[in-house]
């Protein structure tokens, strides 16, 4: 913590120093007081991430939290330099897994490379007994006697049907409050980890649209600590960020093969103008001064920012 203090002040003295250079006449103070407000007296200690960014406009600061740390810096701009943000989020892999069991679930949150469990509530379906209750039928079904030691089911199907029967209907509610609960209020991902025969069973009942088609891990997560899983989930975030890079590399080729690839600042903004444009990406170096109006680039007389992350 007093390491973070220390680098703190070192990039606070660096970006006034840079702001009597770039705006000679604003002062530093205000923006001081409320990057240090921001900050609180325990340096971002409430800030959840492996890095953080704090912006201040002189009037008002905000601390950010960041997935992926940064190399400490400290500048003075025109406009808040967001681009650390954006790399940011851009990288981000958020999704719900869903540790799935024969007769229980459990629930984990990724946000990057963090793995946490998810405290379900008291109604969330978290085992066959508990959500089937007394409708429950594998266990229950109905012997007749057929000589000493042995026995034989009837009814409308076996045991094993009658199990079958169970677990498909528990994962139907399973699914159904996953979907009413946390995919479609959060609109995030959901991932299965689990055997293969009950992520099959499972995708089959489905109707999630926020379940993915592509990413499972198959193993048994029942003896699993959150460590083994998190380790478990390497092979997958990695795949995730090689192909997120690969269709990135994909489509500016497109772009450059079609020429609707630009570098120069001017004719990118003439471009944003015209409304011929779909992804923009922005290199680290540039900067624009201005902002976006319904159909028209419109320059501005921005007032200075300063960003530390």
């Amino acid at each position: 913590m007093e390491q973070t203090r220390l680098t703190l002040r070192h990039l606070a003295a660096h970006a006034k120093d840079v702001m009597a250079q770039t705006h000679p006449g604003t002062d530093f103070a205000p923006y001081e007081a409320s990057l240090k407000a921001a900050a609180g007296d325990q340096p971002l200690i409430s800030i959840i991430g492996q890095g953080s960014a704090l912006l201040s406009n002189g009037q008002e600061a905000i601390a950010l939290g960041l997935e992926y740390a940064v190399s400490p810096t400290a500048m003075t701009t025109d406009r808040p330099q967001l681009l650390p943000l954006v790399l940011d989020a851009q990288r981000q892999f958020d999704f719900d897994l869903l540790l799935l069991q024969r007769d229980k679930i459990a629930l984990a949150l990724n946000r990057g490379d963090v793995l946490t469990m998810v405290d379900l509530p008291d109604d969330a379906p978290v085992t066959l007994l508990g959500t089937l209750g007394t409708e429950k039928r594998g266990g229950s079904v109905n012997t007749v006697a057929q000589g000493p030691g042995q026995a034989s089911y009837h009814g409308h199907a076996d045991r094993a049907s009658e199990e079958e029967i169970d677990r498909r209907r528990y994962y139907q509610a399973v699914d159904t409050y996953l979907l009413d609960h946390y995919s479609n209020p959060n609109q995030r991902r959901l991932i299965l980890f689990g055997l293969p025969e009950n992520i099959a069973v499972f995708r089959e009942i489905s109707r999630n649209p926020h379940l993915s088609g592509s990413m499972q891990v198959e193993q048994n997560p029942g003896n699993m600590s959150l460590g083994d899983i998190d380790l478990a989930l390497d092979d997958l975030r990695q795949d995730y960020a090689d192909r997120h890079a690969d269709e990135t590399l994909a489509l500016l080729e497109t772009a450059r093969g079609s020429g609707k690839y630009v570098e120069d600042s001017a004719a990118s903004l003439k471009r944003c103008s015209s409304a011929r444009w779909t992804p923009w990406y922005c290199g680290r170096a540039r900067e624009f001064a201005g902002c976006w109006k319904k159909t028209a680039w419109k320059q501005t007389a921005p007032r200075p920012s300063t960003t530390i992350c």
